[in-house]
Protein backbone atom coordinates (compact mmCIF):
# COMPACT_ATOMS: atom_id res chain seq x y z
CA UNK A 1 0.00 0.00 0.00
CA UNK A 2 2.95 2.62 1.06
CA UNK A 3 4.49 1.87 -2.10
CA UNK A 4 1.40 2.63 -4.14
CA UNK A 5 0.44 5.71 -2.62
CA UNK A 6 4.17 6.94 -3.47
CA UNK A 7 3.95 5.94 -7.22
CA UNK A 8 0.44 8.20 -7.12
CA UNK A 9 2.01 10.38 -4.99
CA UNK A 10 5.10 11.18 -7.27
CA UNK A 11 2.82 11.61 -10.58
CA UNK A 12 1.93 15.05 -9.59
CA UNK A 13 5.24 16.09 -8.56
CA UNK A 14 6.39 18.74 -10.77
CA UNK A 15 9.80 18.00 -10.40
CA UNK A 16 12.06 14.47 -10.67
CA UNK A 17 11.95 13.36 -7.04
CA UNK A 18 15.30 11.23 -7.73
CA UNK A 19 17.18 14.77 -8.39
CA UNK A 20 16.78 15.81 -4.48
CA UNK A 21 17.36 11.89 -2.64
CA UNK A 22 20.12 9.57 -2.63
CA UNK A 23 20.16 7.42 -5.66
CA UNK A 24 22.10 3.77 -4.31
CA UNK A 25 21.72 2.82 -8.05
CA UNK A 26 24.11 5.17 -9.19
CA UNK A 27 26.62 4.81 -6.12
CA UNK A 28 29.57 2.92 -7.41
CA UNK A 29 30.29 2.41 -11.48
CA UNK A 30 27.42 3.90 -12.92
CA UNK A 31 26.30 2.51 -16.36
CA UNK A 32 29.70 1.98 -17.87
CA UNK A 33 30.17 -0.59 -15.43
CA UNK A 34 26.89 -2.10 -16.18
CA UNK A 35 27.97 -2.36 -19.75
CA UNK A 36 31.31 -3.94 -19.62
CA UNK A 37 29.54 -6.26 -17.27
CA UNK A 38 27.18 -7.25 -19.95
CA UNK A 39 30.26 -8.80 -21.99
CA UNK A 40 30.91 -12.23 -21.74
CA UNK A 41 33.86 -12.86 -19.88
CA UNK A 42 35.38 -14.68 -22.67
CA UNK A 43 35.86 -11.41 -24.91
CA UNK A 44 36.73 -8.88 -21.79
CA UNK A 45 40.32 -7.50 -22.63
CA UNK A 46 42.67 -6.25 -20.35
CA UNK A 47 41.13 -3.07 -21.16
CA UNK A 48 37.97 -4.02 -20.06
CA UNK A 49 39.08 -5.80 -16.63
CA UNK A 50 41.44 -2.86 -16.00
CA UNK A 51 38.01 -0.23 -15.96
CA UNK A 52 36.06 -2.77 -13.85
CA UNK A 53 39.09 -2.82 -11.24
CA UNK A 54 38.92 0.64 -11.00
CA UNK A 55 35.60 1.59 -11.31
CA UNK A 56 34.42 -0.73 -8.24
CA UNK A 57 36.81 1.36 -6.26
CA UNK A 58 34.70 2.27 -2.73
CA UNK A 59 32.89 -1.39 -2.88
CA UNK A 60 33.66 -2.73 0.87
CA UNK A 61 33.05 -6.56 -0.29
CA UNK A 62 35.34 -6.34 -3.24
CA UNK A 63 38.44 -4.20 -1.81
CA UNK A 64 38.50 -6.68 0.99
CA UNK A 65 40.33 -9.28 -1.32
CA UNK A 66 43.95 -9.07 -2.18
CA UNK A 67 44.86 -7.39 -5.68
CA UNK A 68 45.60 -10.38 -7.09
CA UNK A 69 41.79 -12.12 -6.08
CA UNK A 70 40.30 -8.49 -7.23
CA UNK A 71 41.39 -8.80 -11.06
CA UNK A 72 40.20 -12.43 -10.91
CA UNK A 73 37.15 -11.62 -9.72
CA UNK A 74 36.58 -8.60 -12.37
CA UNK A 75 37.47 -11.41 -15.59
CA UNK A 76 34.04 -13.21 -14.54
CA UNK A 77 31.91 -11.46 -12.73
CA UNK A 78 28.52 -10.66 -13.86
CA UNK A 79 26.11 -7.79 -13.50
CA UNK A 80 22.34 -8.90 -12.62
CA UNK A 81 19.56 -6.89 -11.53
CA UNK A 82 16.24 -7.59 -8.97
CA UNK A 83 13.32 -5.85 -8.60
CA UNK A 84 12.07 -5.06 -4.80
CA UNK A 85 10.22 -7.94 -3.36
CA UNK A 86 12.30 -10.37 -5.45
CA UNK A 87 13.49 -13.55 -3.72
CA UNK A 88 17.51 -13.88 -4.89
CA UNK A 89 18.42 -16.94 -3.07
CA UNK A 90 15.93 -18.97 -1.09
CA UNK A 91 16.45 -20.99 2.43
CA UNK A 92 16.82 -24.54 1.72
CA UNK A 93 18.08 -24.91 -1.59
CA UNK A 94 21.88 -25.72 -2.70
CA UNK A 95 24.62 -23.28 -3.99
CA UNK A 96 24.98 -21.43 -7.29
CA UNK A 97 26.40 -18.38 -6.87
CA UNK A 98 27.84 -15.41 -4.29
CA UNK A 99 26.40 -12.18 -4.56
CA UNK A 100 28.12 -8.48 -3.82
CA UNK A 101 25.78 -5.71 -3.57
CA UNK A 102 26.38 -3.08 -5.87
CA UNK A 103 23.54 -1.09 -5.16
CA UNK A 104 20.38 -1.50 -2.83
CA UNK A 105 19.09 -3.37 0.20
CA UNK A 106 18.33 -6.72 0.59
CA UNK A 107 16.39 -8.71 4.03
CA UNK A 108 18.04 -11.67 5.58
CA UNK A 109 15.03 -14.21 6.14
CA UNK A 110 14.94 -17.38 8.31
CA UNK A 111 12.29 -19.67 8.13
CA UNK A 112 11.96 -21.39 12.61
CA UNK A 113 9.61 -23.21 14.05
CA UNK A 114 7.57 -21.31 17.04
CA UNK A 115 7.91 -24.01 19.93
CA UNK A 116 4.76 -23.54 21.48
CA UNK A 117 2.49 -24.11 18.72
CA UNK A 118 4.46 -26.18 16.19
CA UNK A 119 4.12 -23.47 13.38
CA UNK A 120 6.59 -22.08 10.73
CA UNK A 121 7.72 -18.86 10.65
CA UNK A 122 9.66 -16.73 8.58
CA UNK A 123 11.84 -13.93 10.76
CA UNK A 124 14.23 -10.98 9.53
CA UNK A 125 17.81 -11.68 10.96
CA UNK A 126 19.50 -8.87 9.27
CA UNK A 127 19.99 -6.51 6.56
CA UNK A 128 22.64 -5.73 3.85
CA UNK A 129 23.37 -2.95 1.51
CA UNK A 130 25.40 -1.46 -0.53
CA UNK A 131 29.38 -2.72 -0.47
CA UNK A 132 28.21 -6.18 1.93
CA UNK A 133 28.35 -9.47 -0.09
CA UNK A 134 26.25 -12.70 0.97
CA UNK A 135 25.98 -16.53 -0.21
CA UNK A 136 29.43 -17.34 0.64
CA UNK A 137 29.16 -19.60 3.60
CA UNK A 138 27.35 -22.37 1.69
CA UNK A 139 29.52 -22.30 -0.78
CA UNK A 140 32.44 -22.59 1.34
CA UNK A 141 30.93 -25.44 3.17
CA UNK A 142 29.50 -27.71 0.72
CA UNK A 143 25.15 -27.03 2.38
CA UNK A 144 22.08 -25.90 1.33
CA UNK A 145 21.38 -22.16 2.44
CA UNK A 146 20.99 -21.13 5.52
CA UNK A 147 18.88 -18.23 4.73
CA UNK A 148 16.48 -16.56 1.92
CA UNK A 149 17.72 -13.20 0.93
CA UNK A 150 14.53 -11.08 -0.30
CA UNK A 151 14.99 -7.72 -1.96
CA UNK A 152 13.84 -4.80 -0.07
CA UNK A 153 14.83 -2.03 -2.56
CA UNK A 154 15.80 -1.94 -6.54
CA UNK A 155 19.11 -4.26 -6.22
CA UNK A 156 21.74 -4.16 -8.35
CA UNK A 157 24.16 -7.23 -7.84
CA UNK A 158 27.77 -8.38 -8.75
CA UNK A 159 27.63 -12.65 -9.37
CA UNK A 160 30.63 -14.89 -9.27
CA UNK A 161 29.17 -18.00 -10.54
CA UNK A 162 30.09 -22.05 -8.35
CA UNK A 163 32.49 -22.77 -10.72
CA UNK A 164 34.42 -19.37 -10.26
CA UNK A 165 34.04 -18.95 -6.55
CA UNK A 166 35.36 -22.82 -6.24
CA UNK A 167 39.00 -21.78 -8.11
CA UNK A 168 39.42 -18.24 -7.32
CA UNK A 169 38.53 -17.99 -3.87
CA UNK A 170 37.50 -21.68 -1.87
CA UNK A 171 40.24 -23.70 -3.04
CA UNK A 172 42.69 -21.02 -2.51
CA UNK A 173 41.13 -20.48 1.40
CA UNK A 174 41.35 -23.97 1.93
CA UNK A 175 44.91 -24.07 0.78
CA UNK A 176 45.95 -21.25 3.11
CA UNK A 177 43.92 -22.61 5.93
CA UNK A 178 46.38 -25.26 5.73
CA UNK A 179 49.19 -23.07 5.51
CA UNK A 180 48.10 -21.46 8.53
CA UNK A 181 47.77 -24.12 10.67
CA UNK A 182 50.67 -25.14 10.00
CA UNK A 183 52.38 -22.11 10.71
CA UNK A 184 50.59 -22.50 14.38
CA UNK A 185 52.09 -25.38 15.04
CA UNK A 186 55.49 -24.04 14.89
CA UNK A 187 54.46 -21.27 17.18
CA UNK A 188 55.49 -21.50 20.66
CA UNK A 189 52.39 -20.42 21.45
CA UNK A 190 50.34 -23.08 20.07
CA UNK A 191 53.37 -25.81 20.84
CA UNK A 192 50.90 -28.15 22.89
CA UNK A 193 47.45 -27.00 21.35
CA UNK A 194 45.90 -29.63 19.27
CA UNK A 195 46.55 -27.60 15.87
CA UNK A 196 44.43 -30.03 14.13
CA UNK A 197 41.20 -29.22 15.51
CA UNK A 198 41.48 -25.69 13.62
CA UNK A 199 40.70 -27.81 10.45
CA UNK A 200 36.74 -27.98 10.74
CA UNK A 201 36.35 -24.95 13.06
CA UNK A 202 35.73 -22.55 10.29
CA UNK A 203 34.38 -19.71 12.23
CA UNK A 204 36.23 -19.63 15.14
CA UNK A 205 39.90 -20.27 12.87
CA UNK A 206 40.36 -18.04 9.76
CA UNK A 207 42.90 -15.83 8.08
CA UNK A 208 41.71 -12.07 7.41
CA UNK A 209 43.89 -9.66 5.87
CA UNK A 210 44.24 -5.78 7.10
CA UNK A 211 44.78 -2.64 5.45
CA UNK A 212 47.64 -0.23 7.09
CA UNK A 213 46.06 1.87 9.49
CA UNK A 214 43.16 -0.79 9.80
CA UNK A 215 41.77 -0.86 13.47
CA UNK A 216 42.51 -4.90 14.13
CA UNK A 217 40.81 -4.75 17.77
CA UNK A 218 38.59 -1.85 18.94
CA UNK A 219 38.59 -3.12 22.55
CA UNK A 220 41.01 -6.57 23.11
CA UNK A 221 39.03 -6.79 26.54
CA UNK A 222 35.65 -7.16 24.46
CA UNK A 223 37.19 -9.08 21.75
CA UNK A 224 36.65 -12.83 21.58
CA UNK A 225 39.44 -13.78 19.76
CA UNK A 226 43.23 -14.55 19.78
CA UNK A 227 44.82 -12.19 17.25
CA UNK A 228 48.12 -13.99 15.87
CA UNK A 229 50.21 -11.36 14.02
CA UNK A 230 51.53 -13.50 10.61
CA UNK A 231 53.22 -10.65 8.84
CA UNK A 232 53.08 -6.78 8.68
CA UNK A 233 53.42 -4.51 12.66
CA UNK A 234 50.79 -3.26 14.51
CA UNK A 235 50.32 -0.77 17.15
CA UNK A 236 49.11 -0.89 21.03
CA UNK A 237 47.12 2.24 21.57
CA UNK A 238 45.58 2.74 24.83
CA UNK A 239 44.11 6.22 26.89
CA UNK A 240 46.79 7.00 29.34
CA UNK A 241 46.07 9.42 32.50
CA UNK A 242 49.42 10.30 34.36
CA UNK A 243 48.27 10.05 38.12
CA UNK A 244 48.32 13.11 39.78
CA UNK A 245 50.38 12.19 42.72
CA UNK A 246 52.87 9.60 43.53
CA UNK A 247 50.85 7.83 46.08
CA UNK A 248 48.82 6.55 42.80
CA UNK A 249 52.40 5.25 40.89
CA UNK A 250 53.07 3.61 43.66
CA UNK A 251 49.75 2.05 44.05
CA UNK A 252 49.99 1.62 40.47
CA UNK A 253 53.92 -0.98 41.33
CA UNK A 254 52.08 -2.52 43.71
CA UNK A 255 49.31 -3.56 41.53
CA UNK A 256 51.58 -5.18 39.22
CA UNK A 257 51.96 -8.11 40.71
CA UNK A 258 48.22 -8.89 40.47
CA UNK A 259 48.62 -7.94 36.28
CA UNK A 260 51.20 -10.83 35.71
CA UNK A 261 49.22 -13.43 37.91
CA UNK A 262 45.85 -12.37 35.39
CA UNK A 263 48.70 -12.84 32.41
CA UNK A 264 50.12 -16.14 33.71
CA UNK A 265 46.49 -17.49 34.15
CA UNK A 266 45.30 -16.43 30.83
CA UNK A 267 48.57 -17.24 28.51
CA UNK A 268 50.60 -19.61 30.55
CA UNK A 269 53.20 -20.58 27.73
CA UNK A 270 53.26 -17.01 26.51
CA UNK A 271 54.50 -16.06 30.34
CA UNK A 272 56.72 -19.57 30.36
CA UNK A 273 58.51 -18.49 26.69
CA UNK A 274 58.87 -14.78 28.37
CA UNK A 275 60.78 -16.20 31.86
CA UNK A 276 62.89 -18.68 29.58
CA UNK A 277 64.11 -15.51 27.57
CA UNK A 278 65.15 -13.67 30.72
CA UNK A 279 66.40 -16.94 31.84
CA UNK A 280 69.04 -17.41 28.75
CA UNK A 281 69.70 -13.59 28.79
CA UNK A 282 71.24 -13.86 32.43
CA UNK A 283 73.14 -16.87 31.89
CA UNK A 284 74.52 -15.15 28.88
CA UNK A 285 75.15 -11.89 31.87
Amino acid sequence: MQLNLQADFNKFLAFNIDSFTHNDRNAIGGDKLKTILSLSPEVRTTEHIQLIFTLLRGNQSFEDYPYHTQILLCKCMIYQKYEARRIILKQGHPPSAFYIILAGTVLINVKETDPRTSKEFVRTVHQMSTGEAFGEIALIKNTTRTSTVVCKTNVELLVIVKEDFDIIIKEPLEKQREQHIDYCKQHDLFKDFPCDTFTNALNQFFYQYFKKDTIVVQNSRESNYLVVIKSGKCQVICDFKEPAHKEKMIAKQEGASSTATELEISFPLYVQRLKLQDAKKESRC
